[in-house]
């Protein structure tokens, strides 16, 4: 019996979204005069790469499920992942980058990116019912943890932003 969905697919679908996410950070600064914001943008793009990588590590640790092999998953789960991050609000969202201007400021990317990352926990924690094992809900845990962490750090950005510590350097 073929298996819907498994943790294989939701890494893979944390992969591209990093790697859309750093598609958004690399489109923004290439949209931007200012050379400290792009770059401050730059850099956010290869913050995206270190989690990029993080996700990349787990998935290469993490076997696709307990007695079954590749073949035996059905192909048509990560294609339902990837229709619904194709086309909702999350990190890395392909609507976003291409909704970009360049007439944003470095507060409203920050903000962009920071309610992106929130869905992105949203969408990760309504996705653990589906994933009862341990093992599985662990490595739930560990993507949502670090999808925080990127809250935390853009908001920290964005607070020192607001409160005139940082122009964009």
């Amino acid at each position: 019996m073929k298996i819907l969905l498994n943790i294989d697919e939701v890494l893979s679908i944390a992969i591209q979204m990093e790697s859309n996410a750093i598609d958004f950070y690399r489109k923004a600064a290439s949209l931007q005069a200012n050379r400290k914001v792009v770059a401050f943008l730059q850099n956010l793009a290869i913050m995206e790469d270190g989690h990029r990588a993080i996700f990349m590590n787990l998935r290469s640790k993490t076997s696709v499920l307990p007695g079954k092999s590749r073949e035996e998953l059905d192909p048509e789960g990560g294609l339902f992942l990837s229709a619904i991050t194709a086309g909702y609000h999350v990190e890395g969202s392909i609507i976003a980058t291409n909704s970009l201007t360049g007439d944003e400021s470095l507060g409203t990317l920050l903000t962009t990116g920071i309610e992106l990352e929130k869905q992105s926990v949203l969408f990760y924690l309504g996705l653990q019912d589906l994933f009862p094992s341990r093992r599985q809900g662990q490595i739930l845990q560990n993507i949502i943890k670090e999808e925080k962490g990127h809250i935390t750090a853009l908001a920290e950005k964005l607070s020192k932003l607001d409160s005139g510590e940082q122009t964009a350097g």
